[in-house]
């Protein structure tokens, strides 16, 4: 789950405002593991011991076809995650966040800008019609949570504006926007406020995420206030044996190593690899969405595999992917991350909107308001089976034999991925360099 929260505040004679962004996912619910070091053979499910586990049977699901030029959308969020990425990636820990839903959000701060303030926010957005952008951004969105026909999986990404009361905020920018602004009075108790706004964060997150929103965000001098959140729960399509979860060693930047939960599989997956790299897909089950593992052969190729995230290479890759047989060895971990997002984004080319230049006029006219700052936090968490506890009663492990084509082991440094298969939009990417911390216990 992912919180955006854009705090505009007035200035005597000095702007205030934040935004802070908070990003929850929930891969697989956790089951108990073994605690032996030594790989072991995978157990097979089959109720035959004496025959060949059989193949098992997965529901079908057809991709939905995209809207009329999605590709212009997903093309901008999809740089927009690569330019990020390249700014966050200024340390050798873990990295992880959602484009998806940073994109959509500063699109509202977009909307409400003019003069050079625009010209920065469309830069890195790489939009030149406002009402365009508004509409691409609405059919995306609608694409993504209208498939919602199954238990399996949810995909929930919700907006709230909420409005200091009697403030004179400008006609244009109620009218953008009527259906989220809720007004509050920050000049009264804020903690009531933050309370509530809390509140509608645990509610639109399945109280996954509670009291979030620290104490100093919201000031006095607030005027606006942003909340955006993207939720994703799922099952994997092809679910992992809990029986096979095991310790296995990983390695941390080419020399420290620690036992990691890894979890087992033999099954059909998207697979493909180069000289540099391995690559494979988990897909969810009946969601069209999927989590993409890249493994670099070595530490050296994680920052090859890095300087080359592009659109053209990341769809190569991926219409690289051939079902394979693979054994699959994948770290159960869960992380969490926390970002000031202001110089991350100054770096990109925002500086204006969060100084004494910030023009919002078509939010107000007195143009006394700025952004003070943005803070994300991202979670992600990878199990056996998905959200669920239970998934049917149906077998989905295969026994490790040496029919397997490939070997997919992470035992080092891998990048994550999760994407719509059907528009190709990247929802969440990252770098996990360290899955023992925060590692889920068991």
């Amino acid at each position: 789950m992912q919180l955006f929260h854009l705090n505009f505040s007035i200035h005597f004679p000095i702007h205030r405002s934040a935004i802070i962004l908070l990003l929850f996912i929930t891969g697989c619910s956790e089951q108990p593991t073994t605690s032996s070091s030594t790989p072991t053979p995978i157990p097979s499910t089959t109720t035959t011991p004496s025959t060949s586990p059989k193949p098992p049977s997965f529901p079908t699901y057809q991709l939905p076809v995209p809207f009329a030029n999605s590709e212009l959308i997903v093309n901008r969020i999809n740089q927009f995650a690569f330019d990020l990425y390249r700014q966050l990636n200024d340390h050798e820990g873990n990295v992880w966040f959602s484009p998806y839903s940073l994109f959509a959000s500063l699109s509202i701060p977009y909307t409400a800008a003019s003069g050079s303030t625009k010209t920065q926010l469309a830069k890195i957005l790489q939009a030149s019609n406002e009402t365009e952008l508004s509409n691409q951004l609405i059919l995306l969105k609608n694409f993504l949570q209208n498939r919602q026909t199954s238990s399996y999986y949810k995909l929930r990404t919700v907006q709230a504006l909420w409005g200091q009361k009697g403030y004179a905020f400008s006609s244009t920018f109620l009218k953008t926007y009527p259906q989220l602004i809720q007004t509050v009075n920050f000049m009264g108790d804020v903690g009531s406020i933050r309370k509530t706004v809390n509140q509608w964060i645990a509610q639109q997150t399945d109280s996954k995420i509670n009291n979030f929103l620290p104490s100093h965000a919201i000031q006095p001098l607030t005027r606006l206030l942003l909340t955006d959140a993207i939720y994703f729960e799922g099952d994997w399509q092809k679910p992992f044996n809990s029986n096979a979860t095991q310790k296995l060693p990983f390695t941390i930047a080419g020399e420290i190593t620690q036992s990691i939960s890894t979890l087992r599989q033999s099954n059909q997956f998207g697979y493909w690899e180069n000289s540099q790299a391995q690559f494979l897909e988990l897909p969810y089950l009946n969601s069209g969405l999927a989590l993409l593992v890249i493994l670099p052969n070595s530490d050296n190729n994680l920052k090859t595999i890095e300087k080359q995230f592009s659109i053209s290479t990341f769809n190569q890759w991926v219409s690289s992917l051939k079902e394979q047989t693979v054994d699959v060895y994948l770290p159960k971990f869960q992380e969490q991350t926390t970002y000031q997002m202001q110089r991350y984004l100054e770096k990109l080319g925002i500086t204006e909107a969060f100084n004494q230049k910030a023009n919002f006029s078509k939010l107000d006219s007195k143009k006394v308001l700025r952004l003070s700052g943005i803070l994300h936090q991202a979670q992600f968490k990878i199990h056996e089976q998905g959200s669920r506890a239970t998934s049917g009663g149906t077998s989905t492990v295969q026994a490790m034999t040496n029919t397997a084509n490939f070997s997919f082991k992470v035992n080092r440094p891998f990048f994550v991925f999760i994407r719509d298969q059907a528009s190709k939009t990247i929802l969440f990417m990252g770098r996990i360099a360290d899955p023992s911390v925060n590692q889920t216990a068991g």
